[in-house]
């Protein structure tokens, strides 16, 4: 892996937000968070913040967040399709909880998602709670939190 740039992404990146999570449509045998619109991710980006990953100028990893008082919230994440397990959204968690200074993060993942779960675990996440029929499937939503040291 070979990030070219770690940034903030713009309403301008919103295209490639998009697309990347077109290409995921269906790849799941779960709800991975749905399509979102170009004006949905452009209002995101517009009201909360995000951060991307890029190589060759072309988006491969995405976190968008949201900052409330008590901790950064992580709306949605995703990495491109075959890029799993190759250090991409490794590489830009770390650096984002690194550089932002936060102190503490929460997430939340599908019951169904063990290679997410697995994933945040490794980065230091606990899970600290659950949110039953929260999904479209009636699946649970698995709750995480992660703390500085």
């Amino acid at each position: 892996m070979n990030p070219e740039e770690i940034r903030a992404l713009t309403k301008s990146d919103s295209q490639q937000v998009v697309t990347l999570v077109e290409t995921l449509d269906g790849k799941y045998t779960y709800p991975f968070g749905g399509l979102w619109s170009l004006s949905q991710v452009q209002n995101e980006l517009e009201a909360v913040g995000g951060v991307g990953l890029f190589a060759k100028k072309e988006l491969q990893a995405f976190i968008l967040f949201r900052k409330n008082p008590e901790a950064l919230e992580i709306t949605f994440l995703a990495v491109r399709w075959g890029l799993h397990g190759k250090g991409y959204m490794r590489t830009l968690l770390r650096n984002h909880l690194s550089d932002s200074g936060v102190k503490k993060v929460w997430l939340e993942v599908h019951a169904e998602n063990q290679a997410a779960q697995a994933f945040y675990q490794s980065m230091g996440f606990d899970e600290v709670g659950r949110r039953p029929n929260y999904y479209p499937d009636g699946s649970a939503a698995i709750n995480f939190s992660w703390m500085s040291t």
